[in-house]
């Protein structure tokens, strides 16, 4: 520490190596600096005396020898002794003249002299001191040789020790034992050697370095480290260089030798210290500083190749780099979207985060942010970064070049499309630009426009094509087309275009006259007024509506009026005119459209209907064709462009000639001849001159009109309307590249379609006479087809899709970059065609280039003379790749590749594969086998199967597999391609790979057959899969075997060619891939013809008949019983408890007994009815005799026995209600008191509560004691008091749940209420058991139908027992509704029957202290004045009962007194509880009947089928299910509901007391009118009197007399005449039978 000692070393620091002495002693200890005393000296004389001669003298060391050592350590060690000269120094009392020794002061102090000593010369004396015995000094003096004299004065001379007083090696802690230093660091270590010595020393410092395991064990000393690397190892400061010392520990132990000099002592002192040596932090360094700034469009790197590892340049550097824009988010290292770098950038992490260099494109990140880019470098557990912040220079602006592409006037013509190209010049893909249109009114208000419905190109793109007819009914006369493009690297710019819209002629009224008539012969005009706009003249165009908008569909025209034109001119009325037959299913309904157009041809359109029927005269239609087509002849051969309305009128009395022949084709009774008619229509057409949209337009609707029905027309007429379509579709092409507007167009197309349609249908039916030429012409015609429609979109756009009935053309436009070249992630689509582009320079293709596609679908092969007809299993799909030039030609291209999808039509060998348990039932298996021969193919099938489980197919030689070896195998899964299981299956050459497909080389296929020896095989596979299946399933796995091959036309008049394209690894059963590479045709895109379109189809190679090998390989399972077993015990069960439940229930139907006390008299005042009722817990119950006393207001009762032999009493759960009396009236009870004796078992007995009722004013008391009552020895008369509880307050929670929860459960519990003590309410023991069948019969019911064998099961063998459980569980649940109707039905349909008062007291044997046990229905009342008992409730039916003899023994007897007593039932049903209609029970039990019955049988039918597998599973589901019912549902609704009923507060009320149930009243009149009663029952008296003299009489016992004269002295003075009577007879018969004594 601060005064040198060093801090506590550890236990390793302790041990020295022998040559220091072994175990380090503690350090002597050290006197401080400056502390060493100095020699003794005698006094000086005081001032003023002389000297004697007499000098001091002060010990000195040698001037010679250097001064007092010093060097830093921090141990310290022993001194040696030194002969210190001693110099004594004369100053004479008087000055001399001459200084014989210069500043002879310097050896004296100066508070040793009294006087100025520099002021006089000194002379000064030696002496050597030898030892510590004082040494005479002599002092000599001579002057000027005249005078000497000496002084001897003794000097005292003391032994001065050298010492070391630190040894002690630096550190930055002084209580630090360890330094960790890095090895590829230099470090020093220097110590402080502190020597406290007088005399010169020799200092000898050594430092030794020792590998340690750790700071407690001993270093091998004998060990040490090479030490001839370090610096300074005999110096007391040692450098020790980096990767001196490998990792570890090390201990540095540093000692010194001290010699004084001219001594032999050696002074030592050591220290030591631990080194870890650790690993060096790795160096994390990015070029170019901390901070650099880039430029947006130059490309920079990020170079982190100079970080490196110090310690070794082995193993590599893991390279991990970051990216944000918030310098914060690396102290969480967590990834905030908004500050990402990159848009690809998904977390902190870089896009690329690996490696060393990072090369960043041009305007790859916006301009104008800081990027705070991080490098992490780690080489296993070491980590270290660099950080850096790039700051990038704005980038130049966007360039947005906004310009008309379509309907681009002075105005807007809102009938055609408007199609703007907002394309950013500058902007490149990388860029990521984005487009957001927008649509402003002529004030700058933003407009809610439907791009997603009134455009094809949507708002975010670079195009914007808006439909046709969208501003026909313009809200304002301008609008602002606005347009903004934002690149992901932050750089903004906008345009906008504003366009007036030329609004539409203001609509007026048309109508046609007549609205009904008849074809060819009902003449129609059509007259329209009242329309008006601003661009005059307006004109009039009707068209007559055909079914071709019906047939062909153009996606892209918004409203297809496709139809022949009847009128165009400038008059609103037009010409009488023919009209062609309505559409017959639509009540010949014939639509005509009128358009109104002005001077820009913008039009308002009109419809009209007319209802036009069949000619009912179909004589006169020869001569009305004939007619039509003279007049079409005669108008047609105008050519000038003023007679343009001849033409028109010429092709549409052509139109009608045409239809005409339609109408009549199928009519028996007109035989024309269709195909010469027909001909001449067509001849007809050819002489019109095409020059205008409209004369197209005519054409077309001929000639569509005319092929409707194709196979009424040669071949000539065919060839010559396909030369027609041919001229129509180049003045199309003509006509739309000049005028720019594609609607109108593409209105002409759909007709187009139409008449191609019907053309190759007729080819196809007349497959033997087909023309390649014509066909040939019909794709040109296709082409050019194409060509017109790709005129009008945009890239970007969405696809348009010409459908007609046979064939579909879908049409692609977009640029290079937006040109996928690789397969989506999905392959949904069924006719699919994805290319890929040649990249590189040579390609000259740029990221604008914009490429058509049409992708022609055809349903039937349009080449029927070509090869391979009758194989092709799929549709023909065809081809086109075209590039747009500036110039706006289409050059056709040949991508580098395509991928293109084939939807099937057939070709498959499918079936349903058996598959089942194998013969050990440890796998699901199943087989097939089919026939290959030598020239076969590698033949592929896919398993379809809703499993997902993995299958081991094996492929067997032969049919017998017995024995037999796979000669291949493969693992099928549901999630990853197919692999080969061994060696010896080579599937190289199987192109199709997937989920459940097998590929069966041909190599495999061919080594079969050879090994054989003959030219066919038969080849067997075999299934296996986990433990599924019990039973043979065949619904479970399809299996679909395929063999196709890719052909390719390279043009029409080329051949099927099957090695130009091949099948692609996606092909499976719905679909075939093939592959066409032109990269193994190396002809230039140049070289391709100018019309090329390439068609693809799959031939497919039909395999014989498969046979199914399931009975071979499934195993037999025998019928099992255990189902049966199952129901039959459960029956045998269910009849042994319904005998004790039916038992049980007639013992309950005799009511609980009330117990009256054999001790109370018929005299005693009050009269109490007290229940008791013991707990429900665990013992208990209680067999010793209880004493009760009443407390009440105005007194209390003595303690009484509540005797209750032979009935028991005070059993667990049990209500016990005991009849008392006392003496006298006790007013309101207030408690009572309970004591036990020991007259008994189980002394112990928890009373739960009780109640006191008072019988004649019927007012209630309740307790709540819940106590535990134990008989104590030592305190044999221990008693409870218990007090009665405030109507008011609340009941504890506590008990109320657990009251409330035990009633629950022994009522509503259905299995354990059977067993319970008491059951509740009419629902008996044997209809609960009843229940109870039924539903766990219903509950193995919905059990087994979980298991059953025609269920396709997927749970795998190792999860079979924990899936029982669960159905278990499921089917529990499945079975509470049923359960809850069952128990309502029967507990709720009966009410309890009417209490019935029967004899007062049963017989007692007599041995039980004469106790009267009176039951609750048999009524009993005291007496003591009349022997009949008058009930006043209706419900009983007798008014009188005997008495019983032994009330006479018992001595109870009372006073004339009124004494109402109440008998009680326990009632059945609570009056809150619903009561259903009394047929309910029998509705129960019809419930119970028919459920027990079927599921039996059921449960049977499916048990015989399952296998011992299946039936455990299915008996662990069903405990499961009977468990969860018996010991969770039930229990779980009662602690629920128990529960929720302690929520609020509960009072006695709430609680069921006996008090609150039904009771009967019996009336016992005992003091008014006395006479009354006796004159009614004296009658019945008299005649039983008589009877009984009558026997006295007979038997003249003597006994009587006495009786009755001991009566009559005793009692008969105050009893009334009736008690008089009925006790004399009763007392009578006693001495009959009892004799008194003699005396």
């Amino acid at each position: 520490g601060r005064d040198g000692r060093s801090p506590p070393p550890p236990a390793a620091a302790r041990l020295l190596p022998p040559e220091l002495g072994g175990v380090r002693r503690p350090s002597p200890a050290v006197t401080p600096a400056g502390q060493l005393p100095g020699p003794s000296r005698p006094s000086l004389p005081a001032a003023g005396q002389r000297a004697q001669g007499v000098v001091p003298v002060e010990q000195h060391r040698d001037p010679a020898l250097p001064a007092r050592s010093r060097s830093r350590a921090g141990r310290r060690g022993g001194g040696g002794a030194a002969t210190i000269p001693t110099w004594l120094p004369l100053v004479p009392e008087l000055g001399l003249l001459c200084d014989h020794v210069k500043n002879a002061t310097r050896f004296v102090r100066r508070s040793a002299l009294p006087f100025d000593a520099e002021k006089y010369t000194g002379f000064v004396a030696k002496v050597n001191c030898t030892s510590s015995a004082p040494t005479p000094a002599l002092l000599s003096v001579r002057v000027n040789n005249h005078t000497a004299k000496t002084i001897e004065a003794p000097v005292v001379c003391e032994k001065k020790e050298c010492k070391i007083t630190r040894c002690w090696i630096q550190r930055p802690e002084p209580r630090s034992f360890i330094l960790y230093k890095k090895k590829a660091l230099s470090f020093y270590l220097f110590v402080k050697l502190d020597i406290d010595c007088y005399i010169g020393i020799s200092i000898k410092p050594l430092w030794r370095v020792y590998p340690a395991k750790d700071i407690k064990t001993e270093p091998d000393w004998s060990n040490p480290v090479n030490t001839s690397a370090m610096f300074g190892v005999d110096m007391i400061h040692l450098t020790v260089p980096s990767n001196t010392l490998d990792y570890g520990l090390y201990l540095f132990l540093f000692s010194a030798e001290v010699v004084p000099i001219r001594t032999t002592t050696v002074l030592k002192a050591h220290d030591m210290i631990f080194v870890q040596i650790e690993r060096a932090d790795l160096v994390a360094n990015i070029s170019g500083g901390s901070v650099r700034t880039v430029g947006f469009s130059e490309s920079w790197t990020l170079d982190g190749s100079e970080s490196s590892d110090p310690d070794s340049q082995e193993g590599p550097l893991i390279f991990t780099w970051f990216c944000t824009k918030d310098s914060a988010d690396y102290q969480i290292m967590k990834f905030s979207l908004k500050n990402r770098c990159h848009p690809f950038q998904k977390d902190l992490r870089w896009i690329t985060p690996s490696g060393p260099i990072q090369k960043i494109p041009p305007e790859s990140l916006p301009g104008s942010t800081l990027y705070y880019f991080r490098l992490v470098i780690q080489k296993g557990r070491r980590k270290a970064y660099a950080d850096q912040v790039v700051e990038v220079d704005p980038g130049p602006p966007l360039i947005l070049d906004l310009k008309c592409l379509e309907n681009c006037g002075s105005s807007l013509i809102p009938t055609e499309r408007f199609a703007v190209s907002g394309k950013c010049s500058n902007c490149k893909p990388r860029n990521k630009p984005l487009y957001y249109w927008s649509l402003f009114s002529d004030t700058s208000k933003e407009i809610h426009f439907d791009w997603a419905s009134k455009t094809s190109t949507g708002r975010s793109g670079a195009y914007i094509s808006i439909h046709a007819l969208t501003f026909t009914k313009p809200a304002y006369h301008s609008y602002i087309l606005h347009v903004r493009v934002t690149t992901w690297d932050g750089r903004t710019s906008s345009n906008r275009k504003p366009f007036e819209v030329n609004t539409p002629p203001r609509a007026g009224r048309c109508n046609i006259s007549p609205r009904h008539g008849i074809a060819f012969l009902t003449k129609f005009v059509v007259k329209c007024k009242g329309f008006s706009d601003r661009h005059l003249p307006l004109t009039y165009k009707v068209i007559v509506a055909s079914n071709v908008p019906q047939t062909t569909t153009v996606t892209s025209v918004v409203e297809n009026t496709f139809g022949t034109i009847l009128y165009f001119g400038s008059e609103p009325k037009t010409p009488p005119s023919f009209l062609p037959v309505g559409v017959p299913s639509h009540r010949y309904t014939l639509t005509l459209y009128v358009q109104v157009r002005d001077s820009f041809g913008a039009f308002t359109q009109v419809s009209l209907r007319a209802y036009v029927k069949n000619p009912l005269k179909t004589q006169s239609l020869s001569a009305v064709f004939h007619e039509l087509l003279a007049s079409a002849s005669r108008l047609s051969a105008s050519t000038s462009a003023q007679q343009t309305g001849d033409r028109l009128r010429a092709g549409y009395l052509a139109y009608l000639a045409a239809s005409l022949l339609n109408c009549v084709k199928d009519t028996p009774t007109v035989q024309l001849p269709q195909a010469q008619l027909r001909e001449a229509v067509v001849k007809t057409v050819l002489n019109i001159s095409v020059n205008s949209i409209m004369e197209v337009n005519q054409v077309l609707a001929v000639l569509s009109e005319v092929t409707e029905a194709v196979e009424k027309m040669n071949v000539r007429s065919l060839d010559l309307a396909i030369g027609k379509l041919t001229e129509v579709t180049g003045i199309l092409k003509r006509q739309r590249s000049q005028i720019h507007w594609s609607e109108e167009a593409e209105i002409q197309t759909s007709g187009i379609l139409r008449c191609l349609s019907n053309v190759l249908r007729a080819d196809l039916l007349r497959l033997k006479n087909v023309s390649a030429d014509g066909i040939q012409h019909v794709f040109s015609i296709m082409e050019g087809v194409t060509d017109i429609v790709f005129w009008g979109k945009v890239p970007g756009e969405i696809e348009t899709l010409m459908e007609t009935g046979h064939w579909n053309i879908t049409l692609k436009k977009n640029e290079a970059w937006n040109i996928t070249n690789a397969l989506p992630a999905t392959y949904t689509c069924q006719n699919c065609f994805y290319p890929t582009l040649r990249e590189g320079d040579d390609a000259g293709l740029t990221q604008d280039t914009v490429f058509s596609t049409a992708i022609f679908e055809f349903d039937e092969n349009p080449f029927p003379w070509l090869g391979y007809t009758s194989d092709i299993i799929s549709m023909v799909l065809g081809f086109k790749m075209t590039e747009t030039k500036a110039n706006g030609d289409l050059l056709p291209v040949m991508p580098e590749r395509a991928d293109i999808f084939l939807a099937r039509k057939g070709g498959l060998t499918t079936f349903h594969l058996v598959m089942g348990p194998d013969k050990t039932e440890a796998y699901t298996t199943g087989g097939f086998s089919f026939e290959v021969s030598k020239t076969t193919t590698s033949i592929n099938f896919q398993i379809m199967t809703k499993l997902k489980a993995t299958f081991k197919v094996l492929i067997f030689t032969g049919t017998n597999l017995t024995h037999a070896r796979p000669v291949a195998s493969f693992a099928a899964f549901h999630n990853m391609p197919t692999v080969a299981s061994g060696n010896e299956t080579a599937v190289a050459d199987c192109s199709i790979t997937g989920p459940y497909i097998v590929c069966l080389p041909q190599s495999l296929l061919t080594t079969i057959v050879q090994e054989n020896g003959t030219d066919t095989q038969n080849i067997s596979v075999v299934l296996e899969t986990r433990y599924v299946l019990r039973y043979p399933n065949r619904k479970l796995v399809g299996i679909y075997i395929f063999n196709d091959h890719c052909l390719f036309l390279d043009g029409i008049g080329s051949q099927w060619n099957k090695d130009t394209c091949k099948v692609g690894s996606l092909t499976n059963w719905q679909k075939v891939h093939c592959v066409c590479d032109s990269r193994r045709n190396r002809r230039s895109l140049s070289a391709l013809p100018a019309s090329n379109i390439k068609f693809l189809a799959a031939k497919v190679v039909v395999l014989p008949n498969t046979v199914d090998l399931g009975r071979n390989l499934i195993a037999d399972i025998p019928k099992n019983p255990l189902a049966l077993i199952t129901v039959l015990s459960i029956f045998a069960v269910y009849l042994l408890l319904c005998c004790w439940a039916i038992r049980r229930d007639r013992v309950e139907k005799e009511i609980k007994y009330i117990i009256v006390l054999p001790d109370n008299e018929a005299s005693d005042a009050g009269s109490f009815l007290v229940t008791l009722y013991t707990g429900s817990r665990w013992n208990a119950g209680t067999k010793v005799e209880v004493f009760l006393q009443l407390i009440g207001q105005q007194g209390k009762s003595k303690f009484r026995c509540l005797w209750h032999q032979p009935s028991p009493a005070f059993q667990r759960g049990s209500i016990d209600c005991f009849l008392i009396t006392t003496k006298r009236d006790l007013g309101d009870i207030r408690s009572f008191k309970v004591r036990l004796n020991n007259e008994g078992t189980s002394p112990t007995w928890f009373l739960s509560r009780a109640e006191v009722e008072d019988m004649s004013t019927r007012k209630a008391w309740f307790f709540m004691c819940r106590k535990w009552l134990s008989f104590d020895k030592n305190q044999p008369l221990k008693d409870w008091k218990f007090s009665v509880i405030d109507p008011q307050t609340p009941l504890p929670k506590f008990d109320y749940f657990l009251i409330n929860f035990n009633r629950r459960l022994t009522e509503y519990h259905l299995w354990l209420s059977i067993f319970a003590p008491v059951t509740a309410g009419a629902f008996t023991r044997f209809q609960r058991l009843s229940t109870f069948l039924a539903v766990i019969l219903f509950t193995l019911l919905v059990n087994i139908m979980f298991f059953n064998a025609e269920k396709d099961e997927e749970t795998p063998i190792y999860l079979r027992y924990l899936r029982s459980i669960t159905v278990g569980i499921e089917c529990a649940l499945l079975t509470l509704p049923m359960e809850m109707l069952i128990i309502a039905l029967f507990k709720y349909s009966q009410k309890d029957p009417p209490p019935v008062v029967t004899k007062m007291y049963p017989k007692v044997d007599s041995r039980y202290w004469n106790n009267c046990v009176i039951s609750e229905k048999d009524a009993n009342v005291i007496d003591t004045e009349e022997q009949t008992i008058t009930v006043n409730s209706p419900q009983v039916g007798r008014k009188s009962q005997k008495s019983s003899p032994s009330f006479a023994e018992g001595g109870i007897f009372s006073k004339a007194r009124r004494l109402s007593t109440t008998i009680r039932q326990l009632r059945k049903i609570p009056d809150t509880e619903p009561l259903l209609c009394w047929w309910c029970v029998f509705v129960a039990w019809g419930v119970v009947l028919t459920i027990t019955v079927l599921s039996s049988f059921f449960i049977v039918l499916y048990g015989l089928s399952y296998g011992y597998q299946t039936s455990r599973e299915w008996l662990i589901a069903s405990g499961t299910s009977f468990l969860q019912n018996v010991f969770f549902h039930s229990i779980l609704k009662s602690l629920l509901f128990s529960a929720m009923s302690t929520v609020r507060p509960k009072y006695s009320e709430d609680l069921r007391w006996v008090t609150q149930e039904k009771h009967v009243e019996i009336n016992l009149p005992l003091e008014a009118d006395e006479s009354k009663h006796a004159e009614k029952g004296f009658i019945n008296h008299l005649v039983f009197l008589s009877l009984l003299l009558n026997f006295a009489c007979s038997t003249e016992n003597a006994n009587s007399f006495h009786y009755s004269q001991s009566l009559s002295r005793s009692y008969f003075q105050k009893t009334s005449p009736t008690q008089v009577l009925w006790l004399s007879t009763t007392l009578y018969l006693t001495a009959v039978s009892t004799p008194l004594p003699s005396s």
